[in-house]
């Protein structure tokens, strides 16, 4: 009974390698959910972040439905190795580094009655961000995240957002940067024909650490050489300017 039951009913046909479809035209849409976004670090004169990004993702497969009329597959959902199932292979792009979190042979996927499934896959990215520090110490950053399918084009797999930031309890910010704001949208790569999900991520440097140890002690250091200039070589009693 239980999850065994309905593992016997849904899986002995079931084959992973293949796109949940009737028909050829058939398109499945994934359904993206941010749930936690925290920044690591931010390297200005690499021009690169580093952040921990997890976002919810849930499909239909009606491969992986069963009936809740009897006893031993009453069950709503079961959770099976995410490893046993197709999923879309949505990652970020264009990342000079990214590492899961969780191993992919320990993450595990829920699928309910329905044949809806949901995973989650939280990572440590790093990518380039173009930054101008002409403002510095007191500049604000803009880093557009770009995260889609690699293989599948639109004509196979679509993005369809839940939800279009990420409210403040799942961002984190750093001693040194703020995180202002977390938007994302999704928008269409025409070159390579695929949706992409566009994480922007609005950044401010906090200066107050810059300010106690690079622009006040600069600041009564050259106040110091400016007075030196004027005070007295000759401590006889006599008044000798420099100037």
């Amino acid at each position: 009974g239980g999850e065994k039951a309905i593992l016997d009913v849904i899986y002995p046909t079931y084959e992973q390698r293949f796109r949940p479809k009737q028909n050829d035209s058939d398109i499945t849409y994934v359904t993206l959910r941010p749930t936690n976004f925290r920044i690591l670090a931010v390297d200005a004169l690499e021009q690169s972040i580093q952040f921990v990004l997890d976002f919810e993702q849930s499909w239909n497969d009606f491969r992986l439905v069963w009936s809740r009329d009897t006893e031993t597959t009453a069950l709503k959902t079961i959770k099976v190795p995410e490893s046993s199932l197709w999923a879309p292979d949505i990652n970020p792009i264009s990342s000079l580094d990214r590492r899961s979190i969780i191993p992919s042979n320990r993450r595990v996927t829920e699928i309910s009655y329905d044949g809806t499934i949901k995973k989650t896959d939280p990572s440590i990215v790093k990518m380039s961000c173009a930054m101008a520090v002409l403002r510095y110490p007191f500049d604000v950053q803009t880093c557009d995240i770009k995260i889609g399918p690699w293989i599948y084009r639109r004509d196979e797999v679509r993005l369809i957002l839940d939800d279009a930031s990420f409210s403040e309890n799942k961002t984190q910010s750093t001693s040194e940067w703020t995180v202002k704001s977390v938007r994302v949208n999704i928008t269409i790569d025409r070159e390579m024909n695929l949706d992409v999900m566009v994480v922007s991520v609005k950044l401010r440097r906090n200066p107050s650490y810059y300010i106690s140890t690079v622009i006040i002690p600069t600041f009564l250091n050259c106040f110091l050489c400016i007075f030196g200039l004027f005070m007295p070589t000759d401590t006889t009693g006599l008044r000798f300017e420099k100037v």
